[in-house]
């Protein structure tokens, strides 16, 4: 896998997603997603600096299209399946990126498991948990308060600031206090619920400059390594935002939406405090799993753990849904596969 961590050009890859206008038989640029947007049609469009048209990739591809099956390797050595687009779109990056490459769709019969130390109990779930490309899982989720504050301790530094686009959330909330939504376990958006999984342990990729495809020496990780190596199960890394995933699909999330907060607490540690539970528990302070003690102990520690904020009492925020190249496609250099994030 190649991805912006050893070729940070493909920050400047940018997308757009046009949905179909049934009734005016058209493609418009998307501000709202509907949740039947796949079925209906559409493409996901990309653009670069320098590259003389735009990439179009339809959502559905045409009947005369058979998108061959292929094993993929992701982050870490794991693989899934996934389908290739073909001739047109590899010859359109490997231009940009001047790299013998393939694009990629994740196939949507193949179900890419989570990782089963920061995943709750399958029963919690309405649809099967799951992502696509990403490296772990199919949410980041990050505060505006948190990226001022690191903009703050940068300043103090000398360093060139940094917006959200360098830690590629695709939800960003406004938020009381920075890392805030590290105290999240679970949230509702329009009373659908999002588990947290973890905190995101952050690599070299915000390093690189998301306006001009090229990587600073050493900021912001420098400056996130002095203050922010916060989470006891990854001492030498540091972390921001959270990772989440959703109960169930089939709904769409808006920018200005309300996000409540429906459980909360301060234990998030990166060796799993879900670990297939229907509540999290504090590393050390219980079994895992569905496994129980003779008196149920275990069930009681874990619902003494995560505090469930009650709805009338809800912290809120204001949630921004973005966008950002290949969330569901991924680019082959040879036999391995390149991401955007």
């Amino acid at each position: 896998m190649v991805t912006q961590r050893t070729h940070p050009k493909l920050a400047l890859i940018s997308t757009a997603l046009f949905l179909t206008d049934a009734a005016a038989d058209h493609h418009q640029p998307a501000t709202a997603i509907p949740p039947a947007a796949l079925a209906a049609g559409g493409s996901l469009v990309l653009s670069a600096p320098g590259m003389s048209a735009d990439l179009q990739i339809p959502f559905i591809p045409s009947a005369a299209s058979s998108l061959p099956l292929v094993t993929a390797e992701l982050h870490h050595g794991e693989t899934t399946h996934c389908r290739d687009e073909g001739t047109h779109a590899a010859e359109w990056l490997e231009t940009f990126l001047g790299l013998p490459v393939r694009l990629l769709r994740k196939d949507t019969e193949t179900v890419r498991e989570l990782d089963p130390l920061h995943t709750p109990a399958r029963e919690l779930f309405v649809s099967e948990p799951q992502t696509a490309l990403a490296d772990g899982y199919p949410f980041l989720i990050l505060s505006d308060a948190s990226v001022a504050d690191l903009n703050v301790r940068l300043a103090a530094r000398n360093a060139p600031a940094v917006t959200l686009h360098n830690f590629r959330p695709n939800i960003f909330i406004s938020s009381p206090s920075p890392y805030f939504e590290e105290t999240f376990f679970a949230i509702a958006i329009s009373q659908h619920e999002l588990y947290i999984n973890s905190r995101c342990v952050r690599c070299v990729l915000p390093n690189n400059d998301p306006q001009t495809g090229l990587p600073h020496k050493k900021e912001p990780l420098a400056t996130l390594m002095s203050y922010r190596r916060v989470d006891p199960g990854a001492k030498w890394t540091p972390c921001l935002g959270v990772n989440a995933t959703h109960r169930d699909a089939g709904w769409s999330v808006r920018v200005g939406d309300v996000v409540s907060v429906t459980r909360s607490g301060d234990f998030h540690h990166r060796d799993g405090v879900w670990r297939g539970g229907r509540e999290p528990v504090p590393v050390g302070g219980g079994g895992g799993g569905d496994k129980e003690d003779a008196d149920g102990g275990d069930d009681q520690k874990r619902l003494a753990a995560a505090h469930v904020t009650p709805p009338a009492v809800s912290a809120f925020v204001r949630v921004s849904p973005i966008v950002y190249p290949v969330v569901a496609l991924a680019v082959v250099v040879a036999a391995r596969f390149l991401m955007a994030s």
